[in-house]
C-alpha cells in the first residue's frame, strides 16, 4: 500500500507538474502572445491615427483651397500650404510603420501615391493661385476638380489599409485562439483531476483577454469606417486597459477634429456671406448719387478712379438717369486723383452716354492738375459746361430758367 502510494503519489506529482509545465506554457505563450497583440495593435492604432490625420488635413487642404477660390485672400492660401505641409510631415512616419507592417507588399506603392498625391496638390495650389491671379475661372474650376479628385484619392488609400488593419487584427485574434485551444486540449489531456482549474484559467482568460479585443476590435473597425462617437468599455488596469484608453482617446481625438472641421467650414461660409455684404455695402457708398432737385443729381468722385470703378460709375449713373429721368448731372471731381488721361477719356465718354439719355453733364470742381490734363482732350470738350467748384455749378443750376440750359 505504502508502494502504491507512492507510486499514486509520485504519478500525481508528475501529473501535477506536467500540468503545471504545460500551464505555464499555455501562460508564457498567451503571454507572448498578448505582448505581441499589444505591440501589433499600438503599430496599428498608431498607423491608423497618421492615416486618419493624413486624410484629415489633406481634406482641409482641399477646403481651404475652395476657401481661397472664393475669397481670393493670400491668409487662406497660405493656411492650405501650411495644412499640405503638416500632410508632408506624417508621410515620414507613415511610411515608417507601413513598411514595418507590410501586410500585402504593396506599402511602399501606396506610400509612393501619397507622397506623389501631396506634390500634386501642391502643384494644384500653385495653378489656383496662378490662374487666380490672371482671372481664368474655367482653369480655377479644373484646379478645384483635381484637388477634390486627391482628396477622393487619399481617402480610398486610408481605407485600403484599414482593411488591411483589420485583416490583421482578425488574423491575430484567430491565431491567439487557435494556441489558446491548443494549450487548453494539452492541459486537459494531461489530468482530468486540474479541469476545473484549467477552465477557471480558461473562462478567466476569455473574460479578460478575448471578449475586450473583440470589443476593441469593433471599435477600431468603427472607428476607421467614420463613426467617431463609438468607444469602448475600459475594464483592465494593464496593457489591455491602456490600449483601450487609447482606442477611446484616438477617437475623442478624431471626433474633435472632424468638429472643428465642420466649425471652420461653416466659420469660412460664415465671413464668405459677410464680406459679399461688405463689398455691396462699399460700392454703393463709393459712388454715392445725391438727388438735389427736382431732375437734378450730384455725384462726387473722390480718389482714384481705375477700370473697375469707371464701370461702376458708369452703370450706376445712367440706370439712376433713365429711372429719375434726371435732366442735369452735376459731375464733382474737386477730390478726384489724376494720374494718368484714362479716367478723363472715360469721364467724357459717360458725359456723352448721359447726352444720349437727355441729360445735361456738368463738370465741377476742376483744379489746375486736371485743366491741364483736360486740355489734351480740348476737341472732346467743345460745348462742355465746366465750373471751379460745386457751389458755382448748383448757383448756376438753381438760377437757371430751365433745368435743360446752364448759362
Amino acid at each position: 500500500m505504502k508502494s502504491v502510494s507512492h507510486v499514486i503519489g509520485l504519478v500525481g506529482a508528475i501529473l501535477l507538474l506536467l500540468v503545471a509545465v504545460l500551464s505555464s506554457i499555455t501562460t508564457v505563450t498567451l503571454l507572448r502572445l498578448g505582448e505581441a497583440s499589444r505591440r501589433l495593435a499600438e503599430e496599428n492604432l498608431e498607423e491608423q491615427r497618421l492615416l486618419n490625420q493624413f486624410q484629415i488635413v489633406m481634406n482641409d487642404v482641399v477646403i481651404r483651397a475652395a476657401g481661397y477660390a472664393r475669397s481670393n485672400q493670400r491668409g487662406v492660401l497660405q493656411d492650405a500650404r501650411d495644412a499640405l505641409a503638416e500632410a508632408g510631415e506624417l508621410a515620414p512616419s507613415l511610411a515608417a510603420l507601413s513598411a514595418r507592417n507590410d501586410r500585402d507588399g504593396f506599402a511602399a506603392d501606396r506610400q509612393k501615391q501619397r507622397n506623389a498625391l501631396v506634390t500634386e496638390a501642391a502643384t494644384q495650389l500653385d495653378r489656383l493661385s496662378d490662374t487666380l491671379a490672371r482671372n481664368e475661372a474655367t482653369v480655377v474650376s479644373l484646379a478645384l476638380q483635381r484637388l477634390d479628385l486627391i482628396a477622393q484619392d487619399t481617402a480610398t488609400l486610408a481605407r485600403i489599409d484599414t482593411r488591411l488593419l483589420d485583416e490583421q487584427t482578425s488574423a491575430l485574434n484567430r491565431d491567439r485562439q487557435r494556441q489558446f485551444a491548443q494549450g487548453l486540449a494539452s492541459t486537459i489531456g494531461a489530468g482530468c483531476l486540474f479541469t476545473g482549474a484549467i477552465l477557471a484559467a480558461v473562462v478567466m482568460s476569455h473574460r479578460q483577454l478575448a471578449r475586450p479585443l473583440r470589443a476593441l476590435e469593433a471599435v477600431v473597425q468603427a472607428v476607421g469606417a467614420g463613426q467617431f462617437e463609438q468607444r469602448v468599455a475600459v475594464r483592465q488596469g494593464f496593457e489591455l486597459g491602456r490600449l483601450q484608453a487609447g482606442v477611446n482617446a484616438m477617437a475623442e481625438g478624431l471626433e474633435r477634429q472632424r468638429r472643428a472641421i465642420a466649425e471652420r467650414t461653416a466659420t469660412l461660409e460664415a465671413l464668405n456671406t459677410e464680406q459679399g455684404r461688405l463689398l455691396e455695402t462699399v460700392s454703393a457708398l463709393g459712388t454715392p448719387i445725391l438727388p438735389l432737385q427736382d431732375h437734378v443729381l450730384v455725384l462726387p468722385i473722390v480718389g482714384h478712379v481705375d477700370a473697375a470703378r469707371a464701370d461702376q460709375i458708369e452703370n450706376r449713373l445712367l440706370a439712376q438717369v433713365y429711372q429719375q429721368r434726371a435732366q442735369v448731372v452735376i459731375l464733382d471731381l474737386t477730390g478726384m486723383a489724376v494720374v494718368d488721361e484714362r479716367p478723363l477719356a472715360r469721364l467724357l465718354r459717360l458725359r456723352d452716354a448721359l447726352t444720349l439719355l437727355g441729360a445735361l453733364t456738368i463738370f465741377a470742381g476742376i483744379s489746375a492738375s486736371l485743366a491741364r490734363q483736360l486740355v489734351l482732350h480740348a476737341d472732346d470738350l467743345s460745348g462742355a459746361h465746366t465750373y471751379r467748384s460745386l457751389g458755382d455749378a448748383l448757383a448756376a443750376v438753381s438760377t437757371s430758367a430751365e433745368a435743360r440750359y446752364v448759362p
